[in-house]
């Protein structure tokens, strides 16, 4: 059971690793893409509310093409967001990157949730439960 929620912990991370790591660098990223900060700290709202209506389409997904091809989706979509991010030179271009991250963690937050609905029940799953939400505080 530990190293299952771990792989869960590790899918529920994407989140707050997209936002709080993320912010000590809003006007570094500014300056380097030439536009008002103002610009960069709206792609927050956006990156939360791309991860939370997401999550209304990935539900369905998930139950019908299973959890792992969902996962390594998310997993495959954060990748390309931060690559994108990360090589953007204007700002339309890093906006794009973080809604595409928005996305990435909207699967594997959608995955992590419900594979603990799937695998533990009682103790177990209010455990695990309070684990990954608490990894997103």
């Amino acid at each position: 059971m530990q190293k299952f929620t771990l792989l869960l912990l590790s899918l529920v991370l994407l989140a707050p690793l997209g936002i709080d790591l993320y912010l000590p660098t809003l006007p570094q990223i500014a300056l380097g893409l030439d536009t008002p900060v103002s610009n960069i700290q709206a792609t927050i709202p956006l990156f939360l509310l791309v991860m939370g209506v997401g999550q209304l389409i990935t539900g369905p997904l998930v139950d019908n093409f299973g959890r792992k091809p969902i996962a390594l989706i998310g997993l495959a979509l954060y990748i390309l967001g931060s690559v994108v991010a990360a090589t953007a030179a204007i700002w339309p271009i890093f906006l794009l990157a973080r809604l595409i991250q928005g996305c990435a963690v909207c699967c594997t937050a959608v995955v992590a949730f419900s594979g603990v609905r799937d695998r533990l029940s009682g103790d177990d799953a209010a455990r695990a439960y309070g684990f990954l939400n608490g990894a997103l505080n």
